[in-house]
């Protein structure tokens, strides 16, 4: 009988501090609210999607490491750029070789091999003025690098002094 007494007695005292915090009247405060105007709409400036402006590349670790050249040639009616595999100690481990040209009038260029053994080329095409190329390798572990970030300038047989 006394522990029913305590557990009513806990039971009311338990109900009354509940029940005190929500007898308290509060103040409400005005919130002010603004409506959207509109404005004006402005032409937005376009935006390049990439830039032409190299980046550093990754270092490769030294067992993984292999020689690509980048050249443009100086024929201003077809001006492409040729990446060539040149092998090197990682040879064996890279299992792709991609290449990427942003071009210098607006253009991205990309082309990879799988597997490349030595003297493998990507050949893209380029413009007559400076061209950003970008070459990434994959190895068999899965791990992607760029080796290659650079820009190419077009640079004629014959200039024009």
């Amino acid at each position: 009988m006394k522990t029913l007494a305590i557990i009513f007695i806990g039971v009311v005292a338990v109900l009354a501090i509940i029940t005190a915090g929500c007898t308290q009247q509060g103040t409400v405060t005005p919130v002010q609210t603004t409506l959207p105007t509109t404005v004006p709409a402005t032409p937005s400036p376009v935006v390049t999607q990439y830039s032409l402006v190299p980046e550093p590349t990754d270092v490769v670790p030294p067992q993984y490491s292999v020689k690509i050249t980048v050249e443009k040639n100086t024929i201003s009616t077809d001006p492409y750029i040729t990446v060539s595999f040149r092998g090197g100690q990682g040879l064996g481990f890279v299992e792709q070789m991609q290449a990427v040209v942003y071009t210098s009038d607006g253009r991205e260029e990309e082309q990879s091999k799988d597997n490349p053994q030595m003297n493998t080329q990507i050949v893209l095409p380029g413009t007559t003025g400076t061209d950003r190329v970008m070459v990434y390798i994959v190895l068999d572990t899965g791990d992607r690098y760029k080796v290659i970030d650079q820009d190419m300038p077009f640079q004629p047989i014959n200039p024009q002094i």
